[in-house]
């Protein structure tokens, strides 16, 4: 029983930090909101990127599992 003790808790921190927000003195300028989206753009770049390196193998796993099924 005492294992689910540091889920309880950290579950309750999440709700807690989520549910009652504290005032953020921070200042984020322009260069930061183009950084994201500059990151969220290399992120998908590079999944397209791993998608093409790994289509092969990505397909003919897929093709498998369904003859499989076709086949029983």
């Amino acid at each position: 029983m005492k294992s689910k003790t540091p889920l309880k808790l950290f579950s309750f921190m999440l709700l807690w930090f989520t549910l009652v927000p504290q005032p953020a003195y921070a200042y984020l300028d322009l260069g930061t909101g183009s950084y994201i989206f500059q990151m969220a753009i290399g992120m998908f770049v590079g999944a397209l990127f791993a998608v093409k390196m790994f289509w092969s193998t990505i397909k003919e796993s897929i093709v498998g599992i369904f003859s499989k099924r076709n086949k029983g």
